[in-house]
């Protein structure tokens, strides 16, 4: 029996479209604040930088540019712990992996090995069952109660918005607009 020889994936086919995706939900914040579930936060979402490092709030503000490139690292970090962990994302096209890497960026890459509060997710992706995946964005619209941390989690509006975002470009078809060509005008679908 002869075995058909297997590219590894080398890079997800995101767009720019996740750029914009977490730049609309995270904005940009130069100084160091503390995000609804109380973690210190810098730039465009980011609570690590490149060497480990957590954010603290003693932390230097950075420019939006010093932003994209944390951002562009941590996205970079996502992608290759999704593409390790769920072979079938290979299988999905440009929108669904954005929204995809968007809601691992919110959420954290360690979500893909955590035992336990991400197994909607998780099980969609194992599968490839995109039904499964659209429906598990909007379970994980809660954060810890930074009021309260030992209680029970609170609804985010924030959170339950990007789930929402993230579930419309998880489910919009991805369109290649091919380019005009000047005889275009004289092409038919016709036999």
């Amino acid at each position: 029996m002869t075995q058909t020889p297997t590219k590894k994936l080398e890079k997800l086919n995101h767009s720019n479209k996740l750029f914009d995706e977490i730049s609309a939900s995270e904005g940009f914040r130069a100084e160091p604040y503390l995000d609804d579930a109380g973690i210190p936060t810098i730039g465009k979402g980011t609570t690590f930088y490149e060497d480990g490092r957590p954010v603290t709030l003693q932390d230097t503000p950075i420019t939006e540019a010093r932003a994209d490139e944390l951002l562009n690292f941590y996205v970079g970090t996502v992608e290759e712990k999704l593409r390790n962990a769920y072979p079938k994302m290979q299988d999905m096209n440009p929108n669904e992996i954005d929204a995809i890497m968007s809601f691992t960026y919110n959420v954290g890459a360690n979500f893909v090995d955590a035992p336990s509060g991400f197994e909607t997710m998780q099980k969609g992706l194992n599968t490839g069952d995109k039904k499964v995946i659209s429906d598990a964005f909007k379970l994980y619209n809660k954060h810890i109660n930074k009021d309260d941390p030992e209680g029970p989690l609170v609804t985010s509006e924030g959170l339950t918005t990007r789930r929402k975002n993230e579930e419309n470009l998880f489910n919009t078809p991805y369109v290649i607009n091919k380019p005009k060509s000047k005889y275009d005008e004289f092409m038919t679908d016709e036999d």
